[in-house]
Parts: structure tokens; C-alpha cells; sequence
């Protein structure tokens, strides 16, 4: 509801020869609104009023802003071509003029702003008329394209959600994550990024999108279930248990009961090093020595462990982290079959991370994983990346049987030697 002194203000103005304080009070208005182009434009305005038919335009569009469509009505003529008169015709329901209306401004577009477009496109999906919303929101990416300007999360967004409403869910993604990439922490592009996921067959991205969603907003209304859901088509089971407060399946309690207790022993100090040899030696411990986590001086190394389920395989790089200096930044756990289980572990492990960060990514990203100094591959690891994708100088380690043990060579690697078997 309009502010009665408002209301007062912009009758005032639609008056012959307004006073120059009922510009200055429509100014105040559109700052306080975060509005400051328009601020802007009618503080200027109550130094120099406009001619009458720009004033009239411009209160009809305040007037539409507000719901008022008889009082936009009233100011704009009955026939003419505008961009006002076409958002007055959309919150009127004509959509059949609307249509013709908009072809006609768009053969000979006039200057429009950002927001007065976004707010077209907005109504047009209000009238379930997608494909009229695309075609004023790619105009507009072409005016970006032309003056290389970088598309905004606001557009990308808006894109993304008229493309969604005309069931284009592979291009609306697109436009997601070009969104994310200007502005990571938007807890909506995550969500319908999830919910593509799902929709292409693929829940370990899913499972990554709604635990990014949590992360930003645990009390998130849909994320949990889509969770359970992309867990479940994902086959964790673990995790899946984890998540619903439930007890682990025997074979995952089985090996927690058997090497999570010991390994977390590895971190506390004067563990006896017969005591940690003996647990490398018989367990799916990764000994990954912390000169293959030697990186560049600057940024330091980054090193990633390919299809892991428990995380477990990474305490003799934690103990080793957690006992002396070291080169070691970013530790990548990709394509975790038990994402969930793996944090749950880690989080258990690794008290105090300090410096060292873990981060869970679904799937092979050549541009994320370029720095890597030193991949491993787990047992049973599926759909390891080709060797084309690993990076030149990347150290590579593959699980055998219990008797090798890990392993690092310099043999040619093949995503097909990931190693199977029971630890």
C-alpha cells in the first residue's frame, strides 16, 4: 500500500507546473528504495523540470510499480507505443496487445533500463508467456555482448528461471552456474542445479548441490529430502544412514570398528612409529610421503584421493600434516561413493586442520584440479579421469591387494588400473 503522502505527491506532480519539493520527495523515496538512478533523475528534475509527456511516463511507471493500474492508465494514451503502456497491458491481462505491442517496440527498441526490463520479463512469467520474457532478456544479453559486458547473477538468474518456466532445463542450467561463478553463495541456483542433477541421472552432483545448500542455510526446507533422495539413487548407503540418524550398515560398521579407532590413535602425539608402520602396512592407509605434497613456494600443493568411501586412507598424510611443517594446501576428495561417511571421518580425524583445506567435488574438473601435485586412486575407484586430463607432473598412486599396498610408479597411467579388492 502506497504511503498517503505519497499518493498526495504523485497526484501533485501529474498537476500543471508540480512544485520542485514534490520532486525532491519522490527522490528521497526512490533512495530509500536503493533505487539510485532514479533518485538521481528526479532530484535533477526539481531543477529542471522534463516536458510533460516524459513526467507523465514517468509517473506511470511508479503508478505500475505500486499496483495502481487505473492512475497509470489515466496518464498514458489509450494507443500509444511504450514500454509503459505495454507493463500497464500486462497487469491488465491483455495479453493478445501485449504480444502485438511488444513486436512493435522491439522492431525499434527506445532506451529502457536494466530493471525496467527484468520487471517486463518478471510480468510476462507472471502471465505464464515464457517465450515473450526470452525475448526481452536476450535482447538484453545482447546489448552486453556488444560492449563486452560481463552478464550479471541478476540476468543470469532471470534467464535461468524464464528458460526453467519454457522446460529448457539443460540451457537454464548454463546460465546457473555462469550465475554461481560471479557469486558463489546463492543458495537458489544450487538448489535447481540439484534438481537438474537428478533430473540427468546424475545424484553424486546432486548429493554436492544440496550439501552446499545446507552448508549455506541448514534449515533449508527442500534440501534434506532431495539429499536422502540423491543419496539413496547414488548407492550410499552410509552416508544415507549417517544422514538419517540411523546405524551403519554391517559391512561400514565392520570396518569403522576395525580401523577408525586405531587410525584416530595415529593422531594424538607419541604414537610409537612401530605402531603407525604397523597400521600402513595392513591398512588402507595412503603413505603418502610429504615430499609428493611438495608444491609451488607460493600456493603450496594440492593433492586429491579419486573414489575413496571412508577417507580413512588419509591419516598417514593428516599425522604427518599435523606433526611438522609441510607444503601440503588443499586436500581434493573427488567422486566419493560415501560422501557423507568420508566427512563424517575426517571431521573425526582432523581436530584442527588449520591451514590445510578439504574439499568434496563430485567429478573430475580439469580447471579445479590443474594445481594437483599427487592423485590417488582408490580400490574399486570408477570412472578415474583419462590421462589426457592429468595434469603433467601430477604424482599417481593406485591401491593393490593388501599385500602391495599403495603404490606410486611412473608407468603410463590408465584410468582402467583402479584396483579392486578387500582392504
Amino acid at each position: 500500500m502506497l504511503d498517503p503522502q505519497l499518493h498526495d505527491t504523485l497526484n501533485g506532480l501529474a498537476e500543471p507546473n508540480p512544485a520542485p519539493e514534490l520532486f525532491e520527495r519522490v527522490s528521497r523515496w526512490r533512495r530509500s528504495c536503493g533505487d539510485a538512478v532514479a533518485a538521481g533523475r528526479w532530484q535533477l528534475w526539481s531543477l529542471l523540470p522534463p516536458e510533460r509527456p516524459e513526467l507523465e511516463k514517468a509517473l506511470a511507471e511508479l503508478w505500475l510499480s505500486q499496483g495502481e493500474t487505473a492512475q497509470a492508465a489515466a496518464l498514458l494514451p489509450a494507443h500509444g507505443a511504450s514500454w509503459e503502456r505495454l507493463a500497464l497491458l500486462l497487469e491488465q491481462g491483455h495479453l493478445e496487445q501485449a504480444r502485438a505491442l511488444q513486436a512493435a517496440l522491439l522492431a525499434a527498441p527506445p532506451n529502457l533500463s536494466d530493471s525496467q526490463l527484468l520487471a517486463l520479463a518478471g510480468a510476462w512469467q507472471q502471465q505464464q508467456c515464457p517465450d515473450q520474457a526470452l525475448q526481452l532478456l536476450e535482447q538484453l544479453v545482447r546489448f552486453y555482448g556488444q560492449r563486452s559486458y560481463t552478464i550479471t547473477p541478476t540476468l543470469a538468474n532471470a534467464l535461468a528461471q524464464v528458460l526453467e518456466q519454457a522446460q529448457r532445463y539443460g540451457e537454464a542450467a548454463q546460465w546457473w552456474r555462469h550465475s554461481l561463478q560471479q557469486h558463489p553463495q546463492q543458495v537458489a541456483p544450487l538448489m535447481r542445479l540439484a534438481r537438474q542433477a537428478m533430473r540427468e541421472q546424475q545424484p553424486a552432483a546432486a548429493v554436492h548441490y544440496c550439501r552446499e545448500v545446507l552448508t549455506l542455510d541448514p534449515g533449508h526446507a527442500w534440501a534434506p529430502q532431495l539429499l536422502q533422495q540423491a543419496l539413496k539413487a547414488h548407492g550410499a548407503r552410509g552416508s544415507l544412514a549417517l544422514l538419517r540418524g540411523e546405524p551403519l550398515p554391517a559391512p561400514w560398521r565392520r570396518r569403522q570398528q576395525r580401523w577408525l579407532e586405531p587410525l584416530r590413535g595415529l593422531m594424538k602425539p607419541g604414537a610409537s612409529s612401530d605402531q603407525i608402520a604397523g597400521l600402513i602396512a595392513r591398512g588402507p592407509v595412503l603413505p603418502l610421503p610429504l615430499a609428493a605434497a611438495e608444491g609451488p613456494e607460493e600456493g603450496g600443493a594440492e593433492l586429491a584421493l579419486w573414489g575413496d568411501a571412508d577417507g580413512l586412507a588419509l591419516v598417514s598424510v593428516l599425522q604427518q600434516v599435523a606433526a611438522r611443517p609441510h607444503g601440503l594446501r588443499v586436500i581434493w576428495l573427488l567422486a566419493s561413493p560415501e560422501p557423507l561417511l568420508q566427512q563424517h571421518n575426517l571431521e573425526r580425524l582432523l581436530q584442527q586442520p588449520g591451514a590445510l583445506k578439504l574439499r568434496w567435488w563430485p567429478c573430475w574438473d580439469p580447471q579445479q584440479h590443474a594445481l594437483l601435485t599427487g592423485l590417488a586412486l582408490a580400490k574399486g575407484a570408477r570412472d578415474a579421469p583419462a590421462e589426457h586430463m592429468i595434469p603433467a607432473g601430477c604424482r599417481l598412486w593406485r591401491r593393490g591387494t593388501a599385500l602391495q599396498g599403495w603404490h606410486s610408479d611412473s608407468a603410463t597411467y590408465n584410468a582402467n588400473d583402479a584396483l579392486s579388492g578387500e582392504c
